[in-house]
């Protein structure tokens, strides 16, 4: 899907993935909209509630994008770290709500 979208935006991407943590790398090439193809990139990750970091970047582009994107708001962040830490609700039940 994402190397069908970089090709929308004329932008050449490489991509290698490891299957389990969940992280991506992509280097993208110099031809295309690359801005506005991480930009699509990044609403994409946050729909499925992820992040987009860019660890590298030029700096004119730099201007435009934030390199580290939105933080979780602190409640949606709490619920997760309750639910990944206590999954059946044992501890203080209904203090966290969930969604």
């Amino acid at each position: 899907a994402i190397a069908r979208a970089a090709e929308r935006f004329g932008v050449a991407v490489a991509i290698l993935a490891h299957a389990g943590n969940g992280i991506a790398r992509l280097r993208l090439g110099d031809e295309g909209d690359a801005l506005a193809f991480l930009r699509w990139l990044r609403s994409l990750a946050r729909q499925r509630r992820g992040h987009l970091i860019l660890e590298r970047l030029p700096l004119a582009m730099k201007s435009h994008l934030d390199v580290w994107g939105e933080p979780p708001s602190p409640p949606e962040l709490l619920r997760r770290v309750k639910a990944a830490l206590d999954p059946k609700g044992t501890f203080a039940p209904g203090r966290i709500q969930r969604r």
